[in-house]
Parts: C-alpha cells; sequence; structure tokens
C-alpha cells in the first residue's frame, strides 16, 4: 500500500521523549548561569552621616536620629571585701609593662556603667509603659480554660495517688476453697504491703518484695472484696479477703496482734463504705416532672411578661420594663477599653511563655557557693609520753607537720589548696630548730648548717603592727566548694621529722595499747628529740586519715568531731592518685581491712557558713585582710583556702581581687640508672625562684612558708622517703609571682641525699 501524503510530515516514532529531554536540558544549563543578586543590608550608620545635611532639614528628623541625650555615664565607687587593695604597694607600676599596668587597672578602678535613658521603651509592646490598670478589672475563668487541667489530673492519677496503709505482712496461696490451700505455716510468704487511695476513690492493696517498692508482686482491688474475716485454720493472726463472684479469696496473716487488728479495722472500714455507697446509688430516683406544681391562671388575664409590671417584687417590675434601647445603655456604663487590657490578655493566654528583660546590671562581685569552716582541734596519739615540767601530765611524743586539702572522689581530683596548721604545744615546737633554713651551695647536707635568709620587707599589708607571731600557728580555715556532694573527703596528711623507713617509725605506735604505760612513749621521745637535734629540717610521710563531708544520702554536713581512723602511710604509694584510689577504697571494707590502721583520732570543728556570714580576723590566701578586721584581734586568725577552678563553663566566675599564685607539684624522680652517686638514696626536692642566673644570686623570697616558720621563704622542701631512689612526692609548692615577671625568671630544682 502507498504511502499517505500527509504521514510524511509526520515525527518518527520515539522523538517526543527526544525533544523533551533536548529542552530541559536547555533549560536547566540557563538557570544555572543566571547569579543570584546578593542584596547588602544598610549602613545605618553610613547612610545618615552621608546625608545628614538633608535630614537635618528633614520634618521627621526624631525618628531618624538617636537621641543626643539617650546614653549617660555613670561611676560605681569599686566595693572591696578587703580591707586594704590586693595590689602590692610596694610597686614602682611605671617601670611595669603596659598589659600589666591595664590588667591591675581592672582591679583597682572604678566601675563605668552606660545608663541607657530610654531603654524603658526598647522592648516589645508589652513591656511598654501604660496607664494604671484599673482595680475593678477581674480575670475571667470559664470551664473551657479548666478542661486541660482535669485532663491532666486524670492522666496522673497514679502520681495523685495516696498511701494509708503500708507494713509488712504474710500472703498466703489466692483460692476459692480451703481444699486448695496448704495449713502449713511455709506456704505463707513476707510481703511489703502498701494500702493506696486513687483519686477516683478506689483502693488498692498492693504487694511488694521488699520497701524499696521496686518490684510489684501483684495487687487486689478493694472494690472486689464482700467481706473481711478472720481465718482461725491458719492461725490466730490470719484473716481473710472474700472476694465477689468470680474472684480468688486472699489469705493474710499479720506479724503481731496489733498490726492485725489495724489492718482488718482498716479493710473493714473501706468495705462497708463501698457497700453502702452501691446501696444510695441503686434507690430509684424521683420524676422532675412529678415535683412540678402548676402556676396559677394570671388574674390579670395578660401574658406572662407583661403580668410582671403588677408584681409586687421590684426586680420583676424592672425586668418586666426593659427594653432594647435600655439594655444598650446599660451595657456602656463602666465599659472597659480593649485596648487598654490588651497586654493583659495576652499575659494570661501566654502565662509559660515568660520574657524576662534585663533592666540592670550589676558590677562583677566574688561569688562563694558552698563555703565550710573547720578548726583543728587536736591530732592525738595513744602511745604518750609525760611532760618534763608538769607530774602526771601526758603529751604527744614528738612534733606532728600536718596538711589538710579537699578531695573529689567523683572527678578523681584536688579541690582545694593545702591548709597547714599546727596543733602541737609549746613543748614541743621546742624540740624543732629555731631556723628551718638550710644550706644551698652543696650536693648533700645533714641538717646541722644553716644560711640565715636575706632579711625582708614587711609582709603584711594593712596589719604590720600585729606581726608574724599572730600567724605562726594558725589552726582555722575556711574552705569553699562548688556544690554539696557525698565524694567530697576532707584528707588530712601527717609527717614527722626524718627518722628512717616509716614501717619502723611507726612500730611503737603500734605496739602501744594503753593510754597508761608512758614509758614506751618515754623512750620514744628520747630517740625522737635525737633526730630533731640533727635532722630537725627534714620530714618524712607518716599517716593519713580522711572524713567525708557530707552524708551520702541527704547530702547534709557531717558535723562530727572524730575524722575516723588514721592509716600509715606506703613508701610506695604517696603520689595524689595513690589518695584518691585510697579515698575510693574507704568504702569498700575488703580494700580498707588491708590499710594499717594507727591507733589515735583528729578532732575538727566544722560548720557550713551562710553566704553573708562574715568571720572577724580573716585573711584571703594572699595574706590580705577581710573586712570585718579589728585590730586589737577578738580571735585566732582564720585563713581562706584557695578553690581550684573546673573545666566546666557554667562553674567560672570572674576574678575581682588580685590574685597572681602558682602552684608547683614535684611528682617524682627516676635516679636509679645513674653512676656518678652511690648512696643516693634519701633524696629531699629543693624548689626556688630565682630572677636571674648569676654567681651570688639568692632566690626571691616569695614562696609561702610552713606554721613555724617565716610568712615568705625563699626555699621549700619536699619530705624525704627512707632509702628510695625513685620518690614520689606530693609536695605543693605555693608561690607569689612578682609582678615585675619577665623572662628571666626560673624554677630552679634541686635535689639533696640526706645522710
Amino acid at each position: 500500500m502507498a504511502e499517505r501524503k500527509f504521514t510524511r510530515a509526520l515525527s518518527k516514532p520515539g522523538t517526543a521523549a527526544q525533544a523533551r529531554e533536548t529542552v530541559s536540558q536547555a533549560v536547566r544549563e540557563s538557570t544555572e548561569l543566571v547569579r543570584h543578586h546578593l542584596v547588602e543590608p544598610l549602613d545605618y550608620e553610613l547612610f545618615v552621616s552621608k546625608n545628614k545635611t538633608i535630614l537635618q532639614n528633614d520634618p521627621q528628623r526624631e525618628m531618624l536620629f538617636f537621641p543626643m541625650d539617650d546614653i549617660s555615664q555613670e561611676v560605681i565607687p569599686r566595693a572591696n571585701r578587703t580591707t586594704v587593695p590586693t595590689i602590692p604597694s610596694n610597686m614602682c607600676f611605671d617601670s611595669l609593662p603596659l598589659f600589666v599596668r591595664q590588667c591591675i587597672k581592672t582591679y583597682t578602678a572604678d566601675w563605668h556603667t552606660v545608663v541607657y535613658r530610654f531603654s524603658a521603651y526598647s522592648g516589645t509592646y508589652k513591656e511598654l509603659l501604660r496607664l494604671p490598670r484599673p482595680t475593678d478589672l477581674q480575670d475571667q475563668v470559664y470551664e473551657v480554660d479548666t478542661e486541660t487541667e482535669v485532663k491532666d489530673s486524670d492522666n496522673n492519677t497514679k502520681g495523685d495517688s495516696e498511701i494509708i496503709k503500708e507494713g509488712y505482712i504474710l500472703k498466703g496461696p489466692e483460692s476459692g476453697t480451703d481444699s486448695f490451700i496448704s495449713l502449713a505455716t511455709k506456704s505463707f510468704k513476707r510481703r511489703y504491703l502498701t494500702l493506696r487511695r486513687e483519686v477516683d476513690g478506689t483502693h488498692i492493696l498492693e504487694f511488694f518484695k521488699d520497701d524499696k517498692r521496686s518490684d510489684s508482686k501483684g495487687t487486689i482491688c478493694m472494690d472486689f472484696c464482700s467481706k473481711v474475716v478472720r481465718n482461725s485454720k491458719r492461725s490466730k493472726l490470719s484473716f481473710e479477703l472474700r472476694m465477689q463472684d468470680g474472684h480468688k479469696s486472699c489469705v493474710l496473716a499479720a506479724e503481731s496482734e496489733v498490726e492485725m487488728d489495724g489492718w482488718m479495722a482498716m479493710l473493714v472500714a473501706i468495705t462497708t463504705n463501698y457497700r453502702n455507697a452501691q446501696e444510695s446509688s441503686k434507690k430509684p430516683l424521683v420524676s422532675p416532672e412529678e415535683n412540678i406544681i402548676p402556676l396559677p391562671p394570671s388574674p390579670y388575664g395578660y401574658g406572662t411578661l407583661k403580668s410582671l409590671e403588677h408584681s409586687k417584687n421590684p426586680d420583676l417590675v424592672k425586668y418586666a420594663r426593659e427594653t432594647d434601647y435600655s439594655i444598650a445603655q446599660a451595657r456602656k456604663q463602666n465599659r472597659q477599653n480593649l485596648f487598654s487590657i490588651y497586654p493583659d490578655l495576652q499575659k494570661s493566654s501566654s502565662g509559660n511563655q515568660v520574657t524576662n528583660y534585663e533592666r540592670s546590671v550589676e558590677p562583677y562581685k566574688e561569688e562563694f557557693n558552698t563555703r565550710l569552716f573547720v578548726r583543728c582541734e587536736e591530732v592525738r596519739f595513744k602511745l604518750q609520753a609525760p611532760l618534763d615540767c608538769e607530774k602526771g601530765s601526758l603529751c604527744q611524743v614528738e612534733p606532728y607537720i600536718t596538711t589538710m586539702s579537699v578531695y573529689d572522689v567523683r572527678r578523681m581530683r584536688k579541690v582545694s589548696e593545702d591548709f597547714r596548721f599546727d596543733v602541737n604545744n609549746a613543748y614541743l615546737r621546742n624540740m624543732l630548730p629555731k631556723t628551718m633554713r638550710r644550706k644551698s651551695n652543696s650536693g648533700s647536707s645533714n641538717g646541722t648548717a644553716a644560711q640565715p635568709s636575706p632579711p625582708a620587707e614587711p609582709i603584711l599589708p594593712g596589719i604590720s603592727e600585729l606581726g608574724e607571731e599572730w600567724l605562726a600557728f594558725p589552726k582555722q580555715a575556711v574552705f569553699t566548694v562548688q556544690r554539696p556532694e557525698p565524694e567530697l573527703f576532707l584528707v588530712v596528711r601527717i609527717e614527722k621529722v626524718l627518722q628512717g623507713n616509716i614501717a619502723q617509725a611507726s612500730e611503737p605506735y603500734l605496739r602501744h595499747g594503753s593510754l597508761g604505760d608512758a614509758k614506751q612513749g618515754t623512750k620514744a621521745q628520747k630517740l625522737v628529740r635525737t633526730c630533731c637535734q640533727r635532722l630537725g629540717h627534714y620530714r618524712m610521710p607518716f599517716a593519713w586519715a580522711a572524713k567525708a563531708i557530707f552524708t551520702r544520702f541527704s547530702c547534709e554536713l557531717d558535723k562530727s568531731l572524730d575524722f575516723g581512723h588514721i592509716y600509715r602511710h606506703d613508701s610506695a604509694k604517696l603520689s595524689e592518685e595513690d589518695i584518691l584510689k585510697f579515698l575510693f577504697d574507704l568504702s569498700r571494707p575488703e580494700k580498707a581491712k588491708h590499710f594499717t590502721v594507727i591507733p589515735g583520732q583528729i578532732k575538727v570543728t566544722l560548720k557550713s557558713l551562710k553566704p553573708d556570714d562574715q568571720i572577724e580576723n580573716s585573711l584571703t590566701p594572699s595574706l590580705v585582710p577581710v573586712e570585718p578586721f579589728p585590730i586589737p584581734p577578738k580571735r585566732d586568725p582564720t585563713l581562706e583556702i584557695q578553690q581550684f577552678p573546673t573545666e566546666v563553663a557554667a562553674d567560672s566566675h570572674p576574678f575581682c581581687s588580685y590574685l597572681n599564685h602558682l602552684y608547683v607539684y614535684p611528682r617524682s624522680l627516676k635516679y636509679d640508672s645513674q653512676k656518678t652517686f652511690a648512696k643516693a638514696r634519701n633524696i629531699s626536692c629543693c624548689v626556688e625562684l630565682r630572677d636571674r642566673d648569676e654567681d651570688g644570686t639568692k632566690p626571691l623570697r616569695c614562696i609561702y612558708g610552713r606554721p613555724g616558720e617565716s610568712l615568705y621563704v625563699t626555699q621549700s622542701f619536699t619530705a624525704v622517703t627512707h632509702h628510695c631512689v625513685t620518690p614520689d612526692f606530693y609536695e605543693e609548692v605555693k608561690i607569689g609571682l612578682p609582678l615585675d615577671l619577665h623572662d628571666k625568671h626560673h624554677l630552679l630544682f634541686t635535689f639533696y641525699h640526706v645522710s
């Protein structure tokens, strides 16, 4: 068949899809080539400055320009909690670098605040100033507003239920007849029973395994209980809950007759009340149509509304004379403007979306979280010796060097700096050498030679008239912790004069059993007195003790005076990490029983301070007096102990007072591979701060001293571990850095072998 002529112009089959793809690709390429026009935001300040002349003549220029009196400046004097500034006063500030001078101004200059005069109009429309709200306007609450609250209360019926009675009881097996129940006592199981009343009035009996109420063992609804009777077949203390048809009865037994009478009286009352409620609900109701009294016909023959005009009741007469016009006029009386009450309507409709706009900004002030006052009363061992000057009086065998600090077992970190206190009496303090300075130009020392320290400048700003003797032997301090936690511990480390091995030095303390026998104490004191004459400048680790600051469950302050057991130090476990492991093991009896206990006790007074509590004659960690500070002092000095910051940003606060301390912790020394010194075993580390390296240069007196020493010393020595070539140190060296710190300041570590 010949092809018709018009079919020649038709496209071939399948070319329509190819045409659509070609058009789509062309449109896509043209769209990708079009670049979006970026709109830059208007620079308002630049626009105003360029068109200043035009805008000055604008009739609405008040809406374009900022008010000239919108911003003002106020100066707030800096409030210091110390009696004198915390910045050292003996410095020439002109010679300091510019950066240091600017930093000092942050602690000395007054506060400059910017006050916005029209800040009251900077909030939303709801925050604008408006006329006083009418006093007679009341909030209207309708039924539709309370439906949500009713639904929420229905969903939380279990949370709102009330426990009426609870206690332990013996529960027998559930059954309908006695043939399936064993009469033996062993068939009863001891359960914790709670009687709970729901919101709808239903009473539920629920059984638990123990008083923790974590594992439910079944429930009984008292609505199905028909009678509560005694069951003498089981025992004289058993009773039975007889249920309605289709429900199994339950036999219960109390542990005493008083408990049985209490449970039965409660259950019988519930069953009786439920039965009475059921009977009252079954009474026939009287139809309301039967009580309707027919109205007499109107004597006037008018309708009901017309007849009210002849009524003797004035309210009914007024109602009969009302018209549409009079009603409209009455509505206009005391009518409130809708726009004036708009903010109140918004506030009541969205009460859970309250926005707090900042109205005033206060200067920074020092933040104290939880403050604890600690007073160290005594460190007392059972090993004692008689005093030479007093007959019959006993005292400690030797002087003890003690420190206290706070540790956090949960985060495995040290929370505070060391508080060095002294509870030795004057007789024991006289056993130590008068000066605590030692030679620093030799490789070894026997402790007999000492080098006088360079003269010190006045170091007590504001209280120089008191002298260093007033602060020589502190006993009380104020610790600061972030929040009450049961994992916080007060740890006391006890050191003694270097005598030898820790186990050998503690042997007289362990063998001594009673306080009356003083022969052992006298013998030990003679040996200690000899060691004090030769090695009185050197210390050795001896014992440690720990006390939880807060209770485990309630996180309340533990105010007990006794510190607990005193444990002997292990010469191989002296580091901070070992102490944290010991604290973690204290709550585990299988671990704590391996600690060696030295008979004795530590007594402290511990109390919590409120944020506004002020302690007289207290000093900051930089030894600056804090208000109030009466002179002459009314009480013993109290030292504020520095709290170490955490890595959590929410726990950090700006520093409002000058503080420039450096804490140095010598950790360990690995000296067993050296061949130069054959007898380098009793090793002590000396830390110094120097400002140059020339010959004859003396270390700076900026290290905080121990009790009995000067407030600032030039050297700090670690404790000596007997016959240990790889000792672990735990010494905390607190250094007050100078303001004029430069690149030549350095720390010098010197290691001594004590022979």
